[in-house]
């Protein structure tokens, strides 16, 4: 097991970052935390203190990389360009660019400047849409990534490859995760680019009607709360062996329609929804094995249900909306 003091967090103040910082300092870590803002807020963040510091940076840019990454004992890479299938289906290039500079970067600059290491989060759309349904992590490479997020899901895959390669060459430490789909209540709404389950809960509780869903609603993911996903972020960090791979979700996947029934239940709503045939929606089931973060997380259960977070989601929704965020 390691152990760090001073954690860096790339990508702080977006929707897991900010829950991550959170936890780290509650932890008793000190945090830097590095961010564009360009989805992310910084209010989402505390005010700089003796325990945590931010520095708005664009890690596109290598030589502001090698400038902010730098007097940390572990680094905790989230930033990138992700947003839905709506988006990644038809930005493959933007996809792929953006996000390949931001990682190339952030692994020299954890090189170079002699980072102990880092925890690189990769994401399940490495792939491939003809993996089996609970797809292990050996898998992750066969095949393309899914058809859907092919651009993103090629740069994730790059960012395994430079994580490992710095682990090979002995610059650093290097983990790296998978996360399943995930959700929670403070979660930045972009219109039709946003993922699925956030998407859904801001249409519903908007009032549109009818609701308009991508396929038949039977596409099915494997979905895990931001609260968990961050603590397994830090105890993966703690706790796994260099160049270990490990999904971040579990063999369970909960389709489209079961999500919308589970809404109006929650919501104590009913809409009518009407599906889209001609949309992309990725593969029909999307889950990974849990074997091994069980293996190395052997007490880990999720704190949040699918039910819980969903009320959270529409109490967070209509208090932002009380402010005029929406």
């Amino acid at each position: 097991m390691r152990s760090f003091e001073r954690v860096l967090v790339t990508g702080a103040a977006g929707f897991i970052g900010s829950v991550l910082v959170e936890l780290l300092l509650a932890k008793g870590h000190t945090v830097h935390a590095v961010d564009d803002l360009s989805k992310g807020a910084r209010s989402s963040l505390p005010p700089d203190s003796d325990s945590f510091t931010f520095t708005r940076a664009d890690l596109r840019d290598r030589n502001t990389a090698l400038k902010v990454i730098r007097d940390c004992d572990w680094v905790i890479h989230l930033a990138s360009h992700a947003y839905g299938v709506a988006y990644c289906s038809r930005n493959h290039a933007s996809a792929f660019f953006l996000n390949s500079q931001i990682n190339a970067n952030t692994l020299e600059a954890v090189a170079e400047n002699r980072i102990p290491g880092i925890l690189s989060v990769s994401s399940s759309c490495v792939y491939s849409d003809d993996a089996p349904d609970a797809m292990a992590e050996e898998s992750g490479f066969i095949g393309d990534p899914e058809l859907a997020n092919w651009g993103y899901g090629w740069a994730k895959r790059m960012l395994e490859i430079a994580t490992l390669a710095a682990v090979k060459d002995n610059k650093c430490e290097g983990v790296i995760v998978r996360p399943v789909n995930v959700y929670g209540a403070n979660y930045g709404w972009f219109g039709e680019n946003s993922h699925v389950i956030p998407a859904l809960v801001k249409r519903v509780l908007s009032g549109e009607r009818p609701l308009k869903v991508w396929g038949d609603g039977n596409q099915a993911r494997s979905f895990m709360h931001v609260k968990d996903i961050a603590r397994c972020m830090l105890d993966i960090s703690l706790k796994a062996p260099n160049a270990a791979v490990v999904n971040i979700g579990d063999e369970h996947a909960i389709s489209v329609n079961d999500i919308l029934a589970r809404l109006k239940d929650v919501f104590d709503m009913d809409f009518e929804v009407r599906y889209d045939l001609s949309k992309p929606t990725g593969r029909k089931v999307k889950s990974v094995s849990g074997k091994k973060l069980r293996e190395l997380l052997p007490g880990f259960q999720p704190s949040v249900s699918l039910r819980d977070g969903l009320m959270q989601m529409r109490e967070w929704y209509y208090s932002h909306k009380a402010l005029g965020s929406f």
